[in-house]
C-alpha cells in the first residue's frame, strides 16, 4: 500500500512564475529590459520552493527595481503547456 508521503511524492511538479503590473499617473506600465534574454517584460520571476506567489512577487520587486512594496490583489493566472525545454508553468500576476 502506497503511503500519503509516497502519494506527495509522485504528485506532477509545475514550474511557477509572478509578475507585477506597476504604473505612473499617466497609466503608463513598467516594464524591465531582462539582460539574459530578449524583448521586454513586466517585473517578476520564478516562484521558488515554499515561496508563495505573491511572496514572490515581492522578492523579485526588490532584486529587480530596488522597489519594496505590498503588492495589490491577483489580477489573473494563466497555465502555459511545456514547450521543447521548458515545462508547463502557471503564471500569476499582481
Amino acid at each position: 500500500m502506497m503511503g500519503r508521503a509516497d502519494y506527495y511524492a509522485g504528485l506532477p511538479r509545475k514550474r511557477m512564475g509572478s509578475g507585477c503590473l506597476l504604473w505612473d499617473e499617466g497609466k503608463r506600465i513598467l516594464l524591465v529590459k531582462p539582460t539574459y534574454k530578449p524583448g521586454w517584460e513586466i517585473p517578476g520571476g520564478v516562484v521558488e520552493a515554499d515561496e508563495s506567489p505573491r511572496a514572490a512577487c515581492e522578492r523579485e520587486l526588490v532584486e529587480e527595481l530596488g522597489l519594496r512594496r505590498r503588492v495589490g490583489r491577483l489580477l489573473v493566472f494563466e497555465y502555459n503547456e511545456g514547450v521543447g525545454e521548458k515545462t508547463e508553468s502557471l503564471m500569476f500576476i499582481f
